[in-house]
């Protein structure tokens, strides 16, 4: 089976990121544009299915800590580098359950035409439908521009970080926002907008609020209160949406959302801005002017900020 189409019967497809262009064909197949009762019936199993797995891979951690090589490496003191290799293997797995959705869909009986047929997609298939196949340079160069105002904001709030390169640099600056923008929307967001046909909005707001809920150990960590907590949510809320239209306005490459999110964390970590989006209030504003700076840039290059279903 070529690696471009998974005759799998989910809809949408992996089109790759051409900005001011049109969407590509590719991933997985396409439905018919005028679903039928067989269709819906597909996208209803597609929907059940990406939530429950995106239930378990949400919390691959758990059963990882199991091991006694996890396990231990928490025990010594080094949490930053178990964090790094569970969120490795978080990856990994995001990778191995989009290359099965087509099998279960078969074996549940919704594949395409109601088939049962057992189809496992290709690795560049699936890579493709993350979002992880095309230019990740100029995905990362231009999600740098559009964070250069939290970058001189925070450099000029705080004072940069005595010995930058470590294992918490490489959690919170390159771990985390590929693990999380894999996992959160190049298979969820995706996944229910694109292949289960979901509205936009909805699909947005499923990745938003476990993302936001996930992100509530923060109010532990830094001692916040309620008004903490609140800002937490909002923040990292907004912050999860947003990256989803990011994801879908650059046509489904991954690379402008996981730069943005990893550069704001390494700006944050580099100048100290603490533990928690809401350390530090006075960052706020540059945060959401590194926001619109994103916008901006990827509205003048993907040529407008509407999203359109391809398929």
């Amino acid at each position: 089976m070529p690696d471009g189409s998974l005759e799998s019967g989910l809809a949408g497809s992996a089109g790759g990121a051409r900005p001011g262009g049109g969407p590509e064909s590719g991933g997985f197949g396409v439905a018919s544009a005028v679903p039928g009762a067989s269709d819906h019936r597909r996208h209803v199993v597609l929907a059940v299915l990406v939530v429950v797995l995106f239930l378990a891979l949400n919390n691959v951690r758990l059963l990882l800590e199991r091991f006694h090589g996890m396990g231990a490496l928490y025990t010594a003191g080094r949490a930053d580098e178990a964090t790094v290799v569970w969120k490795a293997v978080q990856v990994l797995l995001v990778l191995l359950a989009t290359m099965l959705l087509p099998a279960l869909l078969g074996a549940a009986g919704a594949g395409a035409g109601g088939s049962r047929a057992w189809r496992v997609a290709s690795p560049g298939a699936a890579l493709r439908t993350l979002g992880l196949h095309d230019d990740a340079l100029a995905g990362l160069a231009w999600a740098f521009v559009g964070t250069l105002p939290a970058l001189l904001g925070f450099a000029w709030l705080g004072s940069l970080r005595p010995g930058t390169l470590s294992w918490a640099l490489v959690m919170t600056a390159v771990a985390s926002p590929i693990a999380e923008e894999v996992l959160y929307r190049g298979f969820l967001v995706r996944q229910l907008y694109q292949c289960a046909r979901w509205p936009f909005w909805l699909a947005a707001l499923a990745n938003a609020l476990p993302f936001a809920l996930g992100h509530l150990y923060q109010v532990r960590d830094i001692g916040a209160g309620l008004p903490g907590a609140a800002g937490i949510l909002v923040i990292t809320g907004l912050g999860a949406a947003f990256a989803g239209w990011l994801f879908a306005r650059w046509r489904w490459n991954l690379w402008p959302a996981i730069g943005f999110h990893a550069f704001m964390n390494l700006w944050a970590f580099m100048f100290m801005m603490g533990e928690s989006v809401v350390s530090t209030p006075a960052a706020i504003p540059f945060m959401a002017l590194a926001a619109v700076a994103t916008a901006a840039v990827t509205i003048w290059r993907t040529g407008g900020w509407r999203i359109a279903r391809e398929g």
